[in-house]
């Protein structure tokens, strides 16, 4: 198992290429998205300390061909900016 493995991950002959590919979309006019965020916040006066209580986010992005992707770059997009300094 591990030399088919070795082989199949390593071995690509002598002819063998990587795959590239480019592309470009210029859009005919720009329809920007539109989004808001609220956050409900806690502040340690002492310290500086801020805490999230609750984080609420609205986007309008459109048709959506793919939901469950959308909805993770979204929440993906919020804890970046919960985790930024």
């Amino acid at each position: 198992m591990a030399e088919v493995s070795h082989e199949a991950i390593y071995d690509y002959g002598t002819d063998a290429q990587h795959i590239v590919a480019t592309g470009k979309h210029q859009c005919l006019m720009h329809c920007p998205n539109f989004q808001a965020g609220f956050a409900e916040i806690e502040v340690d006066v002492e310290t500086g300390v801020i805490k999230v209580i609750k984080l609420v986010m609205a986007h309008d992005i459109g048709r959506a061909i793919n939901p469950l992707t959308v909805e993770a770059c979204l929440e993906g997009g919020a804890y970046q900016g919960l985790a930024m300094p």
